[in-house]
């Protein structure tokens, strides 16, 4: 069984539980208990979610396997206790703990998703730089500048990160840029260029893009 589908069952019967608590008066304390329990379990669920999304479209590769068991046996013993008709909060600290854990790996893998999406951001604004009408390049910078420190938060925030992404080298690759076109642009756009950087390649490319007439090297 997957993991999440151990996690879908146990907040299944810890909901159960919890709704039978309420209604006794006595039980008030051990239901906010449970209370805070399913709040972690939500939001565990929906970062997993999001990560597995991730890990499909490769930008994300596998946690460590002994972090998420350590997790799933906490998992289990909240939903163990709730049976038995109590929970400890030290339990729902641990979970909250491992929640963060698990967090927290996600932001250190994301390092190589991160300079991918720079690389592209990169490109896109040097095109934007010699094109600025396609004003439309702009809405694509701010949406992957925005995911350049952390993954996304949630599923539906992956999605649409991944979505412009595949615009981003849609875009890119229809220009034909590649490492020496864009260290060339670079070096144009920082004044640093020289004739040496004017390979047969990049005027190639320049002269096919129609730019000859804006890009210029000065002494």
């Amino acid at each position: 069984m997957l993991f999440h589908e151990v996690l879908d069952d146990s907040l299944s019967v810890i909901r159960k539980n919890h709704e039978a608590q309420k209604m006794a008066s006595d039980r008030k304390d051990f239901a906010a208990t449970v209370d805070k329990a399913i709040g972690f379990f939500v939001r565990l669920r929906g970062v997993l979610e999001t990560f597995a999304y991730l890990k499909k479209s490769g930008l994300m590769s596998s946690m460590d396997r002994r972090h998420i068991n350590e997790l799933l046996a906490t998992v289990e013993n909240i939903e163990g206790q709730v049976k038995e008709g109590y929970l400890q909060g030290s339990e729902v600290n641990e979970l909250k703990l491992r929640l963060q854990l698990v967090e927290g790996m996600g932001g250190n893998l994301w390092h190589v998703a991160a300079l991918e999406i720079k690389q592209l951001i990169s490109s896109l604004k040097i095109m934007l730089e010699l094109s600025p009408e396609q004003s439309g390049l702009g809405r694509i910078i701010r949406e992957l500048e925005s995911h350049i420190q952390s993954p996304p938060k949630n599923e539906k925030a992956a999605r649409s990160l991944v979505a412009r992404l595949e615009e981003a080298k849609e875009v890119v690759g229809n220009r034909g840029f590649d490492e020496e076109i864009e260290r060339f642009l670079q070096r144009i756009m920082t004044g640093r260029a020289t004739l040496a950087d004017l390979s047969h390649k990049v005027d190639h490319w320049v002269a096919e893009n129609g730019f000859r007439s804006r890009i210029k090297l000065s002494l």
